[in-house]
């Protein structure tokens, strides 16, 4: 069925009631919308503009103190 001109007027018609009728929920949810994208922006400039890690060094990152001591005393505990 092709669009005719009539039918396009048509639902432009219904899309300016449905967006200027009072407040509405589809009136609301472009202000959300509109707000959400506000508050992307600073969201977005921090996470591109943020430094990088440092690496962790040369054998990867470091142990976390008494690790090995720990896990030596699990060994002990599970084997008796």
């Amino acid at each position: 069925m092709p669009i005719t001109s009539v039918a396009l007027a048509g639902l432009s018609q219904k899309l300016v009631t449905l967006i200027s009728t009072g407040p509405g929920g589809f009136h609301w949810a472009l202000w959300v919308c509109g707000a959400i994208a506000l508050l992307a922006l600073p969201a977005t400039a921090t996470l591109l503009l943020r430094r990088p890690a440092p690496p962790a060094g040369r054998h990867g990152p470091a142990p976390a103190p008494g690790t090995e001591e720990a896990i030596n005393n699990q060994v002990r505990q599970i084997t008796g």
